[in-house]
């Protein structure tokens, strides 16, 4: 028999399907470089069955404040599947402090039996702190005679450098 029948019906192409990463955000750890916080630059790529174009977006972005901050990229395909990743940004200060006025040496009179004060003038920057400590030892007033002192800059982290200068009196 060749009896037939013919029908129609819809078929509906869907796409529930997120995208995936290939190439995943990881985290990341840098040295601070301004007070104002840190660009980092990572790397982030994610591909679709259906969208050749995936729309990626990582918060927050930078700068990067010294300290971790969690950083979420999500990847999203036109139809508005997505996936997100989670990863921290760690900028650490390893840098010691810079000294931008340098103790030297210095000659003055004697000016008692007890010992003389003397003023010397030094100050040391840092790329994170703007107030780096600065102590120098001994502290005077120095006898008559040479005297070593060693000035010491030290920033919030513990990083310093020192200088050692002679007071002769």
């Amino acid at each position: 028999s060749t009896n037939t029948t013919t029908g129609s019906f819809t078929v509906s192409v869907v796409d529930t399907t997120d995208p995936y990463w290939t190439s995943e955000p990881e985290d990341v750890t840098v040295e601070q470089t301004s007070r104002d916080g840190t660009p980092v630059s990572f790397s982030w790529a994610a591909g679709d069955i259906c969208d050749a174009s995936v729309d990626t977006l990582c918060t927050p972005t930078g700068p990067y404040p010294l300290g971790d901050t969690e950083v979420t990229c999500t990847a999203t395909d036109d139809k508005g599947n997505s996936i997100s990743k989670v990863f921290t940004v760690h900028v650490i200060d390893t840098t010691d402090p810079y000294w931008t006025s340098e103790p030297e040496d210095v000659a003055v009179e004697q000016t008692s039996r007890d010992g003389t004060p003397v003023s010397f003038s030094w100050a040391a920057g840092d790329i994170c702190d703007a107030s780096v400590d600065i102590l120098c030892t001994p502290a005077g007033p120095y006898p008559l005679g040479d005297t070593e002192v060693t000035c010491t800059a030290t920033d919030d982290k513990g990083n310093s450098i020192s200088k050692v200068f002679t007071v002769h009196v």
